[in-house]
Parts: C-alpha cells; structure tokens; sequence
C-alpha cells in the first residue's frame, strides 16, 4: 500500500502538464489546465508533476525536499532558424 500512497501524493503534486507533437510535427509542452485540443495534434501524453516549468525547477524537488524518488522528463529545444 505505501506504493499506491506514493502515487496518489505524486498526482495532486503540481503543475501537470502535456507533451505534444502537432501534425506540423510541432513539439510542445505547456500546462495541463492550459492545453487546447485544436484538431492538430498527433501525439500527446500527459503526466506530472512538471519537473521544471517557467523556466524553474519546480520548487516541491528543491534541495531538502522529501520528493526523492526518481524521475523522467521531456524537454524540447528552441527551433534552429
């Protein structure tokens, strides 16, 4: 049971937030709450808490935090022009 305890505090942790492709193969990731469905995407996964958003790291996996488990992410790099 502490495993299913662990996930439920992990999911109210926040922001969440979506990985998209569009079908312009587009990358993008942006804020759950701010994610809009405009017919034009491929792909997308949700998930959270976002590690690093803004431009900070989030602040509930700041150093001394009890957030210690392992962890992915996704990060996208700006377009080469």
């Amino acid at each position: 049971m502490l495993w299913a305890q662990q996930m439920v505090m992990t999911i109210f942790m926040q922001p969440n937030g979506v990985f998209y492709l569009s079908t312009d193969n587009i990358a993008v990731i942006c804020k759950t709450q701010v994610f809009k469905n405009n017919g034009k995407i491929k792909y997308a996964t949700q998930s959270g808490p976002m590690l690093v958003y803004d431009g900070e790291i989030n602040k509930v996996f700041k150093a001394g935090s009890g957030n210690v488990n392992i962890r992915n992410g996704v990060g996208i790099l700006p377009a080469i022009k």
